[in-house]
């Protein structure tokens, strides 16, 4: 069980991420036994990555000094071979953040990207009705035909995360369904899976099967805090609680 693997690890993640989600990342981390931090200083951006895990690149609330910051981690991490996750968050909302986001998968190597479909088709240059940093409406098929192409053109995972998720390497596709939708009413649940991502990639194993059970696990707790209350409030409690009992093996 890849939660009960991050518990016994206790991975630092490096999350350089947004001011709406930082919170609720940083909990989350923890619920799962991994140990966050959040360093937005350049001046020390280098020693950070050097003594983490993990690094999760989140594009929330960009800006041109959080760029630089972001190409200098990654290129960091890819020195001291640290897994980078990148969230591309909002992608296709403006022409900035697409290109910002595709700025730095060139920049560095990432091991995986997790991402919404309207973020994805943004990425891969896919017609999409965006809508602010939701997954907005479009080709759904066509943005399927894209995505294992994508994760062989960029040599990383691809997960996109929905109603149904996709999880994609250069040789193998599969989805995952199950979960409930009202943690999309949850903010930062989907920054929170990603950091979630880099705690897994962060456990020595097959990356693609962290990924999928990581996936697999976080529907598996969306689903649980449901069957505990329908009130938006006490079920992001329960999901939290949840992920703390999976990886207590509970």
């Amino acid at each position: 069980m890849i939660f009960q693997q991050i518990r016994q690890k206790n991975p630092i993640v490096h999350c350089i991420t947004n001011i709406v989600s930082a919170n609720f990342q940083a909990n989350g981390l923890l619920a799962v036994g991994a140990s966050p931090i959040m360093s937005e200083s350049i001046d020390e951006c280098e020693e950070v990555v050097s003594k983490v895990q993990a690094l999760c690149l989140n594009i929330g609330t960009l800006n041109s000094d959080t760029m630089r910051l972001m190409i200098t981690a990654g290129k960091a991490a890819n020195h001291f071979n640290i897994p980078v996750v990148l969230d591309p968050v909002g992608a296709g909302f403006t022409q900035y953040r697409t290109e910002s986001a595709l700025q730095l998968l060139q920049s560095f190597q990432v091991q995986a990207i997790r991402c919404n479909l309207g973020e994805f088709a943004a990425l891969a240059g896919i017609q999409w009705q965006s809508k602010g940093v939701d997954a907005g409406t479009g080709n759904l098929h066509a943005v399927k035909e894209r995505i294992q192409l994508f994760a062989k053109k960029y040599n990383c995972l691809l997960a996109v995360t929905g109603k149904e998720d996709i999880l994609a390497s250069q040789d193998e596709i599969l989805t995952i369904s199950g979960g409930h939708h009202l943690i999309t009413e949850v903010t930062a649940s989907g920054c929170l899976l990603s950091a979630v991502c880099g705690a897994s990639l962060a456990v020595e194993g097959n990356s693609f099967q962290q990924l999928q059970q990581t996936l697999q696990s976080y529907k598996e707790a969306a689903w649980h805090a449901f069957t505990q209350s329908r009130l938006l409030g006490q079920f992001q409690t329960e999901f939290i609680n949840r992920l703390y009992q999976l990886s207590l093996g509970e």
